[in-house]
């Protein structure tokens, strides 16, 4: 039979390639020599070297290959001889061994269908070797392999080296205009919307930067000036400088990146402007030398790797990686002709709090890698992409620019006329009408310019209508991503530092404008509710921001348009987001929550630096507000967050192509035992507590038996376990919030919120009974047995005894709910005081239509299924930590004693005394608790009647949820 040889196959694989890539199209070479600088001899399989690209080869096998991995690993390192590239990437392909025998003129369409098997060998910036992934094989197909090869032949190591001269040269040259006057410091933070300080000059000498990095790529094209040109004796001029980019902005374009840069040297007195020019050019010229200023988007990519780090800007901004993870999962559903330039153009992307661009910039190049995967050279669409697709708003003047850079950076030598990217206005106008920036757009349709309403319109050429009207209509947008902020309307630090409303304190707003920026917002929320169905909107104030935007997102969504949103945690499970949830659940479908479900507390993150875990939720907008609303959502909890672009990549399409089933592991291969990167389950997106659960076919069924059927299913057992479950609200009442107990007057004249003085007087050892006990505040040292002693005694302020004896005889009880529960340090989810008592800020009452049923319910609370429940339906924000707020307390699910004899009511009363002189360890050390242990049986067997064969099972469950990374930590 005859057999078609790797060197055929390689070659045909090489044409296949040049098809996915207009760029590739005259670099890939296959199997020659004399393009290694150390063994001039040797022949690469393929070899991928575009001009704007780093080198990336290829090396590949028939199966079972069992050399190919040593073939990478030896290319790793080389140069190559005509441009002294090194080598940074290497991957090794198994080719199936099918094609040995396939007709040889059905290769070239054959490898368009196949699967193949790859992985990446890499050279660390401390030359040491990577594997991705670390063990087993991604497999994929021609396009997959072509989405990994164009994201890892962006050079990491030149990233991070030109990073690094980036932030040195930005850093010396803000340290240049430290010694200004004042005056100086404040035209540039009142130009860039910012407090004055380090922080504010950075951004501004980052954005002039910027500026110059750019020209020094135009120079010499459509008559811009070299920078050398530009210089005198002494190097740098200001005025020299400014002229030229004005020069720019009126006969060419980029006005988005020079106007901005222009005016802020404009600020800067002439002499420290020059040095800061001479250094920042002397940055630039080192960022030529290595490269960096001749790669496609490395400029890009080096801000985004600067802005990230709050070393250098005290910001939040979203990682690159969760941004490309979010990007790909957009694109990957959107259901348009990729090859139809037409149809690509006619895309309409929305990013209302754009920041630096990271997120818009993603999805812009997301597209165009989609484009460019089928054949079409994507420069032809960059001009009317930046006009007409890609809208931003931010508050920020930088954030703008910053974002312009960003999708400029595409191809930036492509002349485009103007963009609809916009800064709001924010606080009160020259009318003192307050505006709150881009959600002022919630009722509105249109944005106007600066030179209307303030709002600055960064355009690419100057001389367009300068009252131009960008509209952005109800329904218009295909995708909507963002990264909203998270402030909430008020909290009690703030409150306290004299700023009532922190979610509109940025530029240093007054209180007046905090007020009516906020009554305004209350204003267009009343609007809105008014226009939706049933009412319905997500704003709310205990959530924050995002969830104002997320209902601007939803006017401004088409019907089947994406949304991707990242949000905190607290989306998945807290009261103040049940109106967003409920807002996605009933409006849109293909529902994906993704989270982290890792012990590292800043690796819960997509956004950078930051220890507060967040979500990405992506979602569909259903055609029509009648259509089936059955659908359950997907939480997909990854085991880390991306570490690479190439990573987020393939994780998205990991994600996209999940079989529809009830919940399992994601692997990297589908053929292969290699560790899982993360779990999956399919559940109502109201069941928020399967987000951030490492061990999803074990937790998952059991804590939704518990919460939600009331049917039991534990691990390795066909039987479902019955016991008889209900909701706290089915046979009691809620405690009161602390405030309601000791708050203090709202004004000074006002009655005080609560009866009692705040705070309330600490009991000491030996004090004769108080009046009125409280159980106050968490010690876990004295936490550790079912009976916890009141901490605090109550003082009733003056004039209010008739309010503070009705506040004991209606809410006073023995039944406490742990409100903030730590689980690496505290025992107990609920609690027994040894009297009635009043429950503060950490124990609030729980009262019960029958006094006889406390016991019981505490025995279940602290039993491991009573843990696990507790957790599950908690907001899990923080690490090791389950929050329930009093809110909710009733929601919360127990054995219903009312199903119990009065048999078993009197073993409760002797278990509980066996038990409640019994110390427990902290919950998250449940499976070696030997205490725990033993009450589990207590409960399950003694109790309720069950074969002791469940506790293998129980026993795994214990084990499974003291290793969850939201409970061990």
């Amino acid at each position: 039979m005859a057999s078609t040889t790797e060197s055929v196959f390689n070659d045909a694989f090489g044409r296949a390639l040049r098809t996915k890539n207009t760029r590739w199209r005259s670099s890939i070479r296959v199997e020659q020599t004399q393009v290694l600088q150390e063994n001039p001899s040797h022949q690469p399989d393929i070899l991928l070297s575009p001009e704007d690209s780093s080198p990336v080869i290829l090396e590949l096998e028939y199966l079972p290959a069992r050399t190919v991995e040593k073939d990478a690993v030896s290319r790793l390192g080389k140069c190559l001889a005509e441009n002294n590239k090194k080598i940074e990437h290497v991957f090794a392909i198994e080719i199936p061994k099918e094609f040995r025998t396939y007709e040889q003129s059905a290769i070239d369409s054959d490898i368009l269908r196949c699967q193949f098997a790859f992985c990446v060998y890499s050279t660390t910036e401390f030359n040491e070797i990577e594997r991705w992934p670390d063990d087993g094989w991604i497999t994929g197909d021609i396009d997959d392999l072509c989405q990994c090869l164009e994201v890892v032949s962006l050079s990491e190591s030149l990233i991070l080296k030109s990073t690094d001269v980036l932030e040195n040269g930005v850093s010396q040259a803000a340290n240049l205009i430290k010694s200004s006057k004042k005056k100086v410091h404040e035209n540039i933070a009142n130009f860039l919307h910012q407090s004055p300080g380090d922080q504010t000059d950075r951004m501004a000498i980052a954005i002039i930067a910027n500026a110059l990095m750019f020209h020094s790529r135009l120079e010499g094209e459509q008559n811009i000036q070299l920078l050398s040109s530009l210089s005198v004796s002494t190097g740098l001029h200001k005025k020299s400088v400014i002229d030229c980019w004005r020069w720019i902005v009126n006969n060419v374009n980029y006005w988005p990146i020079f106007k901005i840069a222009a005016d802020l040297l404009d600020v800067l007195p002439n002499k420290q402007a020059n040095l800061v020019l001479n250094r920042l050019h002397d940055t630039a010229s080192e960022l030529a030398e290595i490269g960096a200023t001749s790669l496609n988007d490395l400029s890009g990519r080096m801000f985004q790797r600067l802005i990230s780090d709050r070393k250098f800007l005290a910001t939040f901004y979203t990682r690159p990686e969760s941004a490309a993870l979010l990007a790909e999962l957009i694109a990957l559903r959107t259901k348009i002709d990729w090859k139809d330039a037409d149809e690509v153009k006619n895309l309409r992307i929305g990013d209302f709090a754009c920041g630096t661009g990271t997120l818009i910039g993603a999805m812009y190049h997301a597209i165009l890698s989609q484009h460019r995967r089928r054949g079409c050279d994507d420069a032809m669409i960059h001009s009317s992409m930046i006009n007409n697709s890609l809208l931003a708003f931010d508050i920020m003047p930088a954030a703008t620019h910053l974002t312009a850079s960003t999708v400029s950076n595409a191809h930036p030598n492509v002349v485009f006329d103007g963009t609809k990217i916009v800064t709001m206005p924010y606080g009160f106008n020259d009318q003192n009408i307050p505006q709150i920036g881009s959600l002022d757009l919630m009722i509105e349709q249109d944005t106007e310019s600066l030179f209307s309403l303030g709002r600055g319109i960064l355009r690419g050429l100057r001389d367009k209508d300068p009252n131009e009207t960008i509209t952005v209509r109800r329904n218009s947008l295909d995708v909507i991503i963002m990264n909203p902020p998270f402030t909430r309307p008020t909290t009690h630090d703030t409150a306290k530092l004299g700023i009532p409303v922190p979610s509109f304190a940025g530029f240093d707003t007054s209180r007046a404008e905090q007020y009516e920026m906020s009554r305004l917002l209350k204003g267009i929320n009343s609007e809105l509710r008014s226009k939706r169905k049933n009412g319905l909107i997500a704003g709310h104030g205990n959530a924050g921001l995002a969830s104002n935007f997320l209902d601007l997102a939803h006017e401004k969504l088409a019907p089947d348009g994406h949304l991707a949103f990242v949000l905190p945690f607290t989306f998945t499970q807290g009261e103040a987001w049940r109106k967003s949830r409920q807002l996605i659940a009933e409006n849109y479908q293909n529902v994906v929550v993704i989270s982290v479900a890792t012990s590292e507390v800043k690796g819960q993150a997509f956004s950078a630096d930051t220890g507060m875990a967040e979500v990405l939720i992506i979602a569909t907008k259903r055609e029509s507000e009648d259509d089936e609303k059955a659908e359950d959502a997907l939480f997909v909890n990854l085991n880390r967050r991306p570490q690479s672009l190439l990573e987020a990549t393939t994780v998205a399409r990991l994600i996209h192509e999940l079989p529809e089933s009830d919940g399992g592991l994601i692997q990297f291969s589908k053929c292969s035992n290699t560790n899982p990167i993360g779990s999956y389950a399919l559940a109502p997106l109201n069941t928020g507590g399967c987000a951030g659960v490492s061990s999803v076919q074990t937790l998952v069924p059991v804590s939704r038996g518990i919460c939600e059927t009331k049917r039991i299913k534990l691990p390795r057992m066909l039987d479902y376990l019955d016991i008889g479950m209900t909701s706290l609200h089915e046979i009691g009442k809620r405690g009161l919030h602390h405030l309601d107990i000791s708050g203090a007057p709202h004004e000074k004249d006002d009655e005080p919120r609560g009866p009692f003085e705040k705070p309330p007087v600490l009991l000491a050892e030996g004090d004769p009974p108080p009046l009125y006990p409280a159980l106050w505040n968490h010690d876990a040292s004295r936490e550790r047995q079912l009976v916890v002693a009141p901490d605090r005694q109550c003082i009733v302020r003056p004039n209010c005894d008739a309010r503070a004896i009705e506040l004991w005889n209606t809410y006073a009880t023995q039944l406490h709910i742990n409100c903030d529960f730590s689980l690496k340090s505290q025992s107990l989810a609920m609690s027994i005081t040894p009297a009635k008592s009043i429950g503060g800020r950490a124990w609030p009452n729980f009262v019960l239509n029958n006094r006889e049923w406390e016991i019981p319910i505490v025995l279940w609370a602290n039993s491991t299924l009573g843990l696990v429940s507790f957790w599950w339906m908690g907001t899990r924000q923080h690490q090791g930590r389950s929050m329930v707020q009093v809110s909710q307390h009733d929601k919360l699910v127990v054995l219903d004693p009312r199903t119990l004899t009065d048999i078993q009511l009197e073993k409760c009363n002797d278990i509980f005394n066996e038990f409640k002189e019994r110390s427990f360890l902290p919950a998250n050390q449940a499976h070696i608790d030997k205490t725990r242990k033993a009450l589990d049986e207590a409960v399950l067997v003694k109790l309720l009647g069950h074969s002791s064969t469940i506790l293998e099972s129980v026993d795994l469950v214990r084990s499974s949820w003291c290793a969850e990374p939201s409970v061990r930590n």
